[in-house]
């Protein structure tokens, strides 16, 4: 069985909902970028009202997003300025709660807009597999620049973390290696610099050698978005260094979201 991921790394800090949110604006005329990330609350949309989106998107428009559990991957444009386009495909994890007519995925088309490293506006007009049509809307997503104004590099992405069912090693090239204890599952790929002045990172992972309820993993390749985060636990003093991971897959012809988090050893 093949199955096809798209692969995101992001983390899930409720806390961070970016305390510095007054980033720059445009520097000149032209269209203003969407890129950062981003934080908001829904104010529309089927069951998940009042719900916190966590959105990572790069200065090209590539959108990776959470709400609940829920996922999104898509592309953004802007144009006349300010005025943001785009689409998307919001899923569930089939093992949790679905769209109200029962299904997993819809796909949405975006409007909205962006005041650059400020504050964007989106609403997507959503139509689930079914047919079902909804709206989903996010009115004021703050911008974080604590997490994407930090310069990247695979010197500082290198290292060893612990996510839990494994040990990630990246290496210095940006090689990534880890096998999984209970699935034997072997995961292997590669980390790329999308923009040496930003937090974010290009992934690509594939897994095999899957047992158990994993075996479905064989094969899958993810692509997708990543950044770190450096948290300071005050008791008992502590410095860490952690990553996220978010999949979107198609699973049996089922888009399947998965999580996994991990901090530097």
């Amino acid at each position: 069985m093949r199955v096809r991921l798209l692969f995101v790394v992001s983390l899930v800090v409720g806390t961070l909902l970016s305390a510095c949110d007054e980033g720059g604006g445009s520097g000149g005329g032209g269209n203003m970028s969407p890129g950062g990330h981003w934080v908001g609350i829904t104010s529309e949309g089927e069951d998940v009202l009042g719900a916190i989106m966590f959105a990572l998107v790069t200065e090209t428009g590539s959108i990776h997003f959470r709400i609940g559990g829920r996922y999104g991957v898509g592309v953004l444009s802007v144009s006349n300025g300010n005025d943001v386009s785009g689409n998307f495909q919001f899923v569930t994890n089939p093992s949790g709660p679905s769209f109200p007519d029962g299904t997993t995925q819809s796909d949405c088309t975006v409007s909205g807009t962006v005041r650059e490293r400020i504050t964007m506006s989106i609403t997507g007009d959503c139509t689930t597999t079914a047919g079902l049509q909804f709206q989903l809307t996010v009115p004021n997503l703050t911008y974080g620049p604590f997490i994407y104004e930090r310069a990247s590099s695979l010197a500082t992405i290198a290292g060893m973390y612990d996510i839990g069912r494994a040990v990630m090693d990246i290496a210095a090239d940006g090689t990534i290696f880890a096998q999984e204890a209970f699935t034997n599952c072997v995961i292997n790929g590669q980390v790329n610099i999308i923009d040496p002045a930003f937090n974010f990172y290009d992934f690509q992972i594939s897994y095999s050698s899957c047992t158990g309820p994993d075996a479905d993993l064989n094969g899958a390749t993810f692509v997708g978005i990543g950044y770190l985060l450096e948290i300071t636990n005050p008791s008992p003093p502590d410095f860490s260094t952690v990553l996220g991971v978010t999949a979107i897959g198609e699973v049996n012809g089922v888009m399947v979201p998965r999580s996994i988090e991990g901090y530097r050893l």
